[in-house]
């Protein structure tokens, strides 16, 4: 259904009608404690209309707003590698021209 990448941002997307998926480089290295790369990871949704995802406190990607609101309850975030893996629920079933609205990216 499309999607796309901003590679000097770092991250990429692509998307079903129900659902998005952002690919975020820059996961902390997994370490020995289990869960201890995760706990350096916070990952924002504002109120369904925004994607932050930091690192140590540092942005890595910061997309407002975003092209049509997601439901922050149905959207979930892992790591894979060395990208954080974000999906999120659309709030409403249809394909995004693009991840964000024209001009307003970062």
């Amino acid at each position: 259904l499309g999607g796309g990448e901003d590679t000097a941002a770092g991250w990429a997307w692509t998307q079903t009608d129900d659902e998005l998926e952002v690919r975020v480089r820059g996961a902390p290295a997994a370490d020995a404690a289990r869960g201890a790369a995760k706990k350096r990871v916070a990952v924002s949704y504002g109120r369904g209309d925004a994607l932050e995802v930091k690192v140590d406190g540092e942005v890595r990607a910061c997309l407002r707003p975003l092209f049509a609101r997601v439901a922050p309850d149905g959207c979930a975030w892992t790591l894979d590698g060395d990208e954080i893996v974000v999906t999120m629920e659309k709030e409403e079933a249809r394909p995004w021209a693009s991840l964000t609205l024209s001009g307003n990216a970062q």
